[in-house]
């Protein structure tokens, strides 16, 4: 990574992180029309940052990188920042060790990069961790969390939710 030579503004560093952030979260909540998507994409191809043929899951997490970035810029961090993993990590809750096994199983046949199974003694039930190459909000991840709930919900228990 080659540093800039001219330091910017205060000031005009927040901006940019300001816009960053609004971006963010409106490629996480899809709300970003696809040839503005297109747009974006393209530029940051251009620019070694992004695939030319990224998804918008691939935009947003680059995105995140780069308010991250931004952050350790303006003096958040005394190191710069390791990039999103470009995987997403999702988990269930199920009432049994042998239900946990179950779905552990299939999980593996789906051919999920990780699964880990722990007790939640307090709460009584299993959890189960998978991770998946799929990101939000492309409809591979909205497929994914489908196929998690109705997993979860087939061994007596529910999808918890996702994160990188």
């Amino acid at each position: 990574m080659e540093p800039t030579t001219n330091a910017l503004p205060k000031q005009d560093v927040l901006g940019l992180f300001d816009v960053l952030v609004v971006l963010l979260g409106q490629l996480t909540l899809g709300q970003v029309p696809s040839d503005l998507t297109e747009r974006f994409i393209r530029r940051l191809s251009k620019d070694g940052l992004l695939p030319a043929a990224a998804s918008v899951g691939q935009l947003t997490v680059t995105v995140a990188d780069l308010v991250e970035r931004l952050r350790f810029a303006m003096g958040d961090y005394p190191s710069y920042p390791e990039p999103v993993p470009r995987l997403t990590s999702h988990e269930l809750s199920v009432p049994s060790h042998d239900a946990a096994q179950a779905c552990r199983s299939q999980l593996m046949q789906w051919d999920a990069l990780t699964v880990e199974i722990s007790e939640d003694a307090g709460r009584a039930v299993w959890e189960v961790q998978a991770s998946f190459p799929e990101l939000a909000p492309d409809p591979s991840f909205e497929r994914r969390v489908a196929q998690l709930q109705e997993l979860a919900a087939g061994h007596g228990g529910e999808y918890l939710g996702s994160g990188h």
